[in-house]
């Protein structure tokens, strides 16, 4: 798979509250909700509409406390990819923050991808600033 778009801030906040709002599928909405409506949750599985018209499954894949959460998508969709987050305690309250989108698909089709990842990273990096109450740092 190749790194589509990437990205490593430093948080003022607890790891573990930035864990648990990633941990959870249900949050997404609201880390997403610059281009999605109509969501679903089936238990590690949600579904969602992407821009009103692209249908896309995510599931939960792997969940390491306080340290990383992987979701991608699941089943058939338009656009395969995984987002990869790495947390890291610096103590005193501050996490290091790394977010990676990932595809696998040919290098023509990663160069056209690559600027619509990099603006779901931007608008998922600022609503989850807002979720967990932090200045944009």
């Amino acid at each position: 798979m190749k790194n589509l778009a990437e990205e490593t801030i430093l948080l003022f906040v607890d790891v573990s509250e930035v864990y648990t709002l990633l941990s959870k599928l249900d949050s997404y909405p609201k880390l997403l909700a610059a281009h999605t409506c109509d969501w679903k949750f089936n238990g590690d599985i949600c579904s969602f509409n992407y821009d009103g018209s692209t249908h896309t499954k995510l599931k939960m894949y792997e969940q390491l406390l306080n340290e990383k959460v992987v979701i991608g998508t699941y089943g058939v969709n338009t656009v395969d990819f995984d987002m990869e987050f790495l947390l890291f305690d610096v103590g005193k309250n501050r996490t290091n923050f790394k977010m990676i989108i990932k595809a696998d698909m040919n290098p023509i089709m990663a160069s056209m991808a690559s600027s619509s990842m990099e603006e779901l990273k931007d608008d998922f990096l600022k609503e989850m600033k807002k979720e967990l109450g932090v200045d944009n740092n």
